[in-house]
């Protein structure tokens, strides 16, 4: 059922487009690999009786490989804790995995247009125990000038949180935005930053490397 969520994601944001980390998105670079290191700041409201926010300090590790210019295919994993007043739990969670597609309809052109499909999922089992879901989509737009990558656009996500307490909770608003950037300190490191607003509001910084 995941898997089926996750195409119906990935494969709906063109047609609502035209009506929609990781970072988050992942730039395509014309190298075959990509990777880095990345802290993330999360806040997301769900739909508990008083609209709490759960919220998660993380890192985590990404690696991608590009076999085609318009194409990456990426993993990531990590750790993170998180805090929710509306279950009293504020917990380390256990390893975070997740992988996720990007396509280019413009490769190697300064300026692209890029679809990005993710999932991760992470489980806590001290205590309270917790299931957690999410699946993403992005539609972005992405600019390339000297050193400096560039980019902004739509995004479409939802996150479930499934407890031994029989709480189950989704996320309030499905649509967002995203934005931002990737600069070339050499050919091959990268600092980054991006970040979403509307549908959770989430800050990433990093170091990457494309060799």
């Amino acid at each position: 059922m995941l898997v089926l969520k996750f195409l119906i994601f990935l494969i709906g944001i063109p047609s609502l487009s035209s009506a929609f980390q990781a970072g988050g998105t992942g730039t395509i670079t014309e190298n075959l690999f990509r990777g880095g290191i990345f802290l993330s700041f999360k806040w997301r409201e769900v739909d508990s009786p008083k609209g709490e926010k759960f919220t998660s300090i993380g890192t985590h590790l990404s690696l991608g490989i590009s076999p085609k210019k318009w194409f990456c295919g990426y993993v990531f994993g990590g750790f993170s804790d998180m805090k929710f007043n509306a279950e009293n739990f504020h917990s380390p969670l256990g390893p975070e995995f997740g992988a996720g597609m990007k396509f280019s309809v413009s490769p190697g052109s300064n300026v692209g247009l890029n679809l990005d499909g993710q999932f991760a999922y992470q489980h806590n089992s001290n205590g309270q125990s917790l299931n957690y879901y999410e699946l993403q989509s992005f539609l972005t737009i992405s600019y390339r000038y000297a050193n400096l990558y560039v980019y902004g656009g739509l995004s479409i996500s939802q996150s479930w949180l499934d407890f031994s307490s029989g709480g189950d909770y989704t996320a309030n608003n499905l649509f967002g935005v995203v934005v931002g950037m990737d600069y070339f300190v050499t050919p091959t490191l990268f600092m980054t930053t991006e970040m979403h607003n509307f549908d959770k509001d989430v800050i990433y910084i990093g170091v990457g490397f494309t060799p």
